[in-house]
């Protein structure tokens, strides 16, 4: 299991995913050491960044504002 150093998540139904609300600005970081494998961006989710972490599997962070905040 990925380390998931973060003090609060939530999701919904219908939601695949889970979202830690940050103030916007907040460095992000990811999980553990990984591989950047694909940045593109998307109307409905921002920027994102899939990151594979190897036999740990690929993990998709979403909902950046900007570019710069990746």
């Amino acid at each position: 299991m990925l380390p998931m150093p973060f003090e609060k998540w939530n999701t919904y139904e219908g939601h695949s995913g889970v979202d830690f609300p940050k103030r916007k600005g907040t460095p992000i970081r990811a999980s553990a050491n990984g591989v950047v494998t694909e940045i593109s961006y998307s109307d409905t989710g921002g920027w994102r960044v899939w990151v594979n972490y190897g036999k740990q599997g690929t993990l998709k962070y979403v909902h950046m504002d900007t570019r710069s905040d990746i």
